[in-house]
């Protein structure tokens, strides 16, 4: 009986049915995997042309990078103790995960922060005579920014609020007026 006859039987049928599904189903997995491993190739052997290619403008792009990094350290620079300074600022970055350029500049997001709050408290511990306003130059920010971070900190107390009204509380306390 040839290969190509007719199906005598419903189940003879269902049975070439799925026979001929499962062949498609491994033909169309077969171009699937073969369309995969030419991406994969081609995307190797294009990763490798460019390191090969572009090697010199990764040099140039970590070069600029660097630029960058010290450009945000300009100011910090002529101050008797800015290399400590500026190597504590890249210490702490590096210690957070968090770029220098990040660290200075205006992102607000909680990781940012923390690193940017532990800088300031690392520098004012290792500077005690850099006043708030000095600190705020170092850091680019406001020196109530620096105060406010200090405070948060607990490196800074909180200011105690003056009694501006007289209670029954706080009549003892006051200074007897000649």
């Amino acid at each position: 009986m040839p290969a190509t006859s007719e199906p005598r039987t419903l189940e003879e049928m269902r049975s070439r049915v799925s026979l001929a599904r499962a062949r498609a189903e491994r033909a169309a997995h077969a171009r699937r995997l073969a369309k995969a491993r030419e991406i994969a190739r081609r995307s190797r052997v294009a990763w490798a042309s460019l390191m090969r290619s572009d090697y010199g403008l990764f040099r140039r792009m970590q070069r600029l990078a660097r630029l960058r990094e010290a450009a945000e350290f300009k100011h910090i620079v002529n101050h008797p103790d800015g290399e400590a300074i500026v190597d504590l600022i890249v210490e702490t970055a590096r210690r957070h995960c968090v770029s220098v350029v990040t660290l200075m500049g205006p992102d607000r997001t909680a990781p940012v922060l923390a690193a940017r709050w532990a800088a300031i408290a690392a520098v004012h511990e290792a500077f005690p005579h850099l006043s708030l306003p000095r600190l705020g130059h170092v850091f680019q920010r406001d020196h109530t920014t620096i105060l406010n971070a200090l405070r948060r900190l607990g490196l800074r107390p909180k200011p105690q609020q003056e009694a501006s009204c007289v209670t029954p509380a706080n009549i003892d306390s006051l200074p007897e007026q000649p």
